[in-house]
C-alpha cells in the first residue's frame, strides 16, 4: 500500500496521480477497507498537521510505503494564500510578506484568516506559530524522520518539474519497480474537485 503526505498546496495531488497513472501501486484511497477502518477520505493523499514524532509513528504499518513531498515555501505561500482567497477564507487585501511573517492566532484577530482555516489545517498548539514556521516545522520533521527510515521516501516537487524521468526512475527503483519510462499528468489542480482527485482535463 503506497501513501502520500505533504504539507498543503506542496504538490500531493499531483503526486499521488503520477504514482496512480505510473501503476506504482495500489494507493491507500484504493482501499474501502482501509478507508471504513481509519475514517479517512477517499483521496489517495493526506497531510497530517505538524507533529511529534510518536504520533507519526501510528501512522505507519508493516510493509506499507510512503512518499513526503515538500515544496519551498517561495511557491507553497503564494499557492496557498490564492487558494484561500478564492474559497474566501483570507481576506482579498492580505499580501504574502503579511500571512507570512504574522501568528496565525493575530491573522484571526485582526479579521484576515476566518477561524474556520484554522480549524481545517492548523492544530491549537500550533496557532502561536506563523504561516511560515507551521511550513517550515512541518517540512524540517518530515525530512529528518525519513532520514531514519527505509519506507518513506522524500521527493522535492520542483524536482519533478526540473528533471522529471530522473526524479521518477529513483522513485520507481525504491518501490521495486522496473521502469524506464513514465507518463506525466497532463492534467492540472481544480481547487474545486478535491474529492474527485483535485484534478481535471486541461
Amino acid at each position: 500500500m503506497i501513501h502520500v503526505f505533504g504539507h498543503p498546496r506542496s504538490g500531493n495531488h499531483y503526486l499521488s496521480a503520477l504514482l496512480k497513472k505510473n501503476r506504482f501501486g495500489p494507493m491507500k484511497g484504493d482501499d474501502p477497507n482501509w478507508r471504513k477502518e481509519y475514517g479517512r477520505t477517499g483521496s489517495p493523499h493526506g497531510w497530517p498537521p505538524p507533529f511529534e514524532g510518536e504520533i507519526l509513528e501510528n501512522l505507519f504499518e508493516k510493509d506499507h510505503r510512503f512518499f513526503y513531498i515538500w515544496r519551498s515555501y517561495r511557491g507553497v505561500g503564494p499557492s496557498f494564500l490564492a487558494k484561500e482567497k478564492e474559497a474566501g477564507r483570507i481576506r482579498l487585501d492580505v499580501t504574502l510578506p503579511h500571512l507570512s511573517c504574522t501568528p496565525w492566532e493575530d491573522l484571526v484577530k485582526e479579521g484576515a484568516v476566518e477561524n474556520k482555516l484554522l480549524n481545517r489545517w492548523v492544530r491549537e498548539d500550533r496557532r502561536h506559530m506563523t504561516p511560515y514556521e507551521c511550513w517550515k516545522d512541518h517540512v524540517s520533521k518530515w525530512l529528518n524522520f525519513a532520514q531514519h527510515r527505509t519506507d518513506v521516501y522524500a521527493v522535492r516537487y520542483e524536482a519533478l518539474l526540473s528533471d522529471f524521468q530522473g526524479t521518477m526512475s529513483r522513485m520507481s527503483e525504491w518501490v521495486g519497480l522496473e521502469k524506464e519510462v513514465f507518463e506525466n499528468v497532463t492534467k492540472k489542480a481544480d481547487p474545486g474537485s478535491v474529492r474527485e482527485g483535485g484534478y481535471r482535463e486541461v
